[in-house]
């Protein structure tokens, strides 16, 4: 009798193992993947901002982006820090957060970036957002 309980028990919980994965496998590896490319756009786009192509770093924004910043007050903010700290030698992800919701499946991702200029280093925070096929800049600021 304990072994038949035990047995139904073990059952359970296989059962619910076996569907809690497959539901949520598949989430798993779409967030995977998007992480992924979120870091490879972001590689590309602080590269432009390194070898200050401002016009390609600006061409990273979605629409939202651009309607809201013009494309010379984007590099008038990127030389302005230029200016003060020098040349930029690195840009780095200190730490990111990811998520999908809704259905279609609506990607968003933060990353918390270091900026390393020849004088010193600032912190941003840029918010992308998974658009027509690819990661976009949504926005950014400096963060402490």
């Amino acid at each position: 009798m304990l072994k038949n309980k035990k047995r139904i028990v073990y059952g359970i919980a296989v059962t619910f193992l076996v569907v809690a994965l497959t539901y949520t496998l598949p989430l798993l590896l779409a967030g995977h993947k998007q992480r992924k490319a979120l870091e490879a756009t972001f590689t590309h786009y602080s590269s432009a901002l390194i070898q200050e192509d401002y016009p390609s770093a600006y061409s990273f924004g979605d629409a939202e982006f651009r309607a809201q910043l013009k494309p010379e007050d984007f590099a008038s903010q990127q030389k302005s820090l230029v200016s003060k700290l020098g040349r930029m030698e690195s840009a780095g992800i200190e730490g990111y957060d990811i998520h999908g919701q809704g259905s279609p499946m609506r990607w968003i991702g933060v990353i918390r970036e270091i900026r390393r200029y020849e004088k010193g280093e600032v912190h941003i925070l840029s918010e992308f957002h998974f658009e027509e096929g690819h990661w976009q800049l949504f926005g950014y600021k400096e963060v402490n």
